[in-house]
């Protein structure tokens, strides 16, 4: 009875705040509505940690520097859908949605007033660098972030608090290896302040809980710096991307990258190796990506879907946005008669943790942004913590009127209703193509229903994971002989053609490839065209028999 009775107070006493966010959550879902019915399936990273999510239980849990945690994540989203392709758009949308609305959770927690929370919480869901940006998995680290100092912000408890921002750090390192190092710094912070405050006796049992609970996670799932070789492969191919371009070589960086390192690093087996093989061309990287950083953050920011189509009103959006921000700080600092220096100072001492934690945070995402290159998946992680450092700043506490939240009441059907209608999809962002090549690339293999074992090469990234478990994925990466030995080795039974596979040096310089492509028909392939797709497929004629024969 006394819990109900809780939860009633509590939504009565945020009850506007629980409609804004529904209203929000309703805007989501309209302008994220059939985005399966013209967005294409990313393949590469996205799709093997959807690949690595449904088959958890079977293939046991990624390595370290491969998003263990996410893959998590996926798991559980397979237990609502079975279908791969659902999964994935079920991934999209929930991640899209809940980013702006979880930060809205926070900046109102941290005081921040409605208009301000809401027009960045809405702005955030309509900018192209959220629907843009792939993969997800930033997105899904920004909600682990986030949902820890949430968690931070509410408890009282001093070492469960402190305990859940590791906890959360551990677990977005889990979803961004990069992160690892906020871990470690926000331990060594945590250590710090329990030696200065002398609570170590005091709760020596709950600390012992939270660093044996600690120790079994990372004794399970492993160091994500120390894993593996994403790291090397990251910035081999961001390393190459900028070489292509000094150098103007017609070199494909993506999957050239191996011989543009080793030809200028030497053999190298760590990021650590080519700092110190070539250290000026490391720092040449490094400045190159200094160069480009902030026109890649701008790129993040600077078109909502009302703006997308015209270059004319670039930074609208933005510029509103910062309008609304300044418009409704002035305003509640008049209402208040409250002292700027003095609001300012008291914001700063209230929200000094989160803006230390924060800072924290920034220190490997811009390392990563600078080592290996500013992709927009990094800059995401940026913005969001810069909006959790400079946000909380402008709030200004006013007295809560019953009449003030009718008026919010009121001001809610008035804008927020057009609002909701006035959103369109999210296809207006994309002002470019919307052709869903490998969707209709999957759908036709789907069709083929072929249930013998498959050997697919196609070098798009992991049609395996939607095609079922009899298909299994050769990577072009793989390609080392000639053609006819590799066919054979890998017992090649399938090929999706496409313009990457067609433009690999490996193959084009391959006599035998190319033979294959003019004789397949004496190697016992035949070969259709892919509809809808741009992609071409060479089908062992066996697997139409075997199904035929079924």
């Amino acid at each position: 009875m006394v819990k109900r009775l809780r939860i009633k107070e509590f939504i009565i006493k945020n009850q506007t705040d629980i409609i804004l966010l529904i209203l929000l959550l309703c805007i989501g879902i309209k302008y994220m509505h059939n985005v399966e019915l013209f967005l294409d399936i990313h393949l590469k990273d996205e799709t093997l940690y959807l690949n690595n999510g449904v088959h958890l239980l079977r293939l046991g849990l990624p390595n370290s520097q491969w998003a263990p945690f996410y893959s998590i994540w996926y798991y559980f989203l397979s237990l609502i859908q079975a279908d791969t392709i659902n999964i994935y758009f079920l991934n999209l949308k929930v991640l899209t949605i809940a980013l702006p609305i979880i930060l809205c959770i926070l900046l109102r927690i941290r005081g921040v007033s409605r208009p301000i929370t809401y027009s960045i919480g809405f702005f955030s869901l309509v900018s192209s660098g959220n629907i843009l940006v792939n993969p997800k998995v930033s997105h899904f680290a920004i909600l682990v972030i986030i949902g820890s100092l949430i968690s931070f912000s509410v408890i009282k408890k001093e070492s469960i608090r402190w305990y859940i921002i590791i906890l959360g750090a551990l677990l977005a390192s889990y979803v961004r290896p990069e992160l690892f190092l906020a871990f470690i710094l926000l331990s060594i912070l945590v250590l710090y302040k329990i030696i200065k405050t002398h609570t170590l006796l005091k709760d020596i049992k709950v600390i012992s809980f939270f660093v044996l609970s600690i120790i079994i996670i990372i004794m399970t799932l492993g160091i994500p710096l120390a894993d593996g070789g994403r790291s090397l492969g990251a910035f081999s191919q961001h390393f190459s991307l900028n070489w292509v371009r000094w150098n103007h070589s017609k070199l494909n960086p993506w999957t050239d990258a191996h011989e543009i390192v080793n030809k200028n690093f030497g053999n190298i087996n760590s990021l650590y190796e080519a700092i110190f093989s070539k250290p000026e061309l490391f720092f040449k990287h490094i400045l190159s990506n200094t160069s480009i950083l902030y026109q890649e953050f701008q790129n993040l920011i600077n078109y909502t879907v009302f703006t997308r189509d015209s270059y004319r009103f670039e930074n609208t959006g933005f510029s509103i946005l910062i309008f609304i921000i300044i418009l409704s700080t002035i305003v509640n600092f008049y209402r208040s008669k409250k002292s700027i220096l003095g609001t300012a100072k008291s914001n700063f001492y209230k929200n000094r943790y989160l803006f230390i934690i924060s800072l924290i945070y920034i220190i490997p995402v811009i390392a990563s942004a600078l080592i290996i290159y500013p992709r927009q998946h990094y800059l995401l992680m940026l913005f969001f913590l810069l909006v959790i450092i400079i946000i909380p700043l402008t709030s200004v506490p006013i007295k809560k009127i019953k009449r003030n939240e009718i008026l919010y009441t009121i001001l809610i059907f008035v804008f927020g209703i057009p609002l909701f209608y006035l959103t369109p999809s999210c296809k207006k962002i994309y002002t470019f193509s919307t052709n869903q090549n490998n969707l209709e690339t999957i759908k036709y293999l789907r069709s083929l229903n072929i249930n013998s074992e498959v050997n697919l090469l196609e070098e798009n990234g992991g049609y395996n994971a939607y095609l079922g478990p009899n298909y299994s994925y050769i990577q072009e990466g793989t390609k080392t002989i000639n053609f006819n030995d590799y066919l054979l080795k890998y017992n090649i039974n399938m090929i999706v053609y496409s313009g990457i596979l067609e433009s690999n040096r490996k193959f084009k310089s391959d006599s035998t490839w190319n033979y294959f492509l003019n004789n397949y028909e004496k190697f016992g392939f035949m070969r259709e065209v892919i509809p809808n797709s741009g992609n071409e497929l060479f089908l062992k004629k066996d697997l139409k028999t075997k199904k035929l024969d079924k």
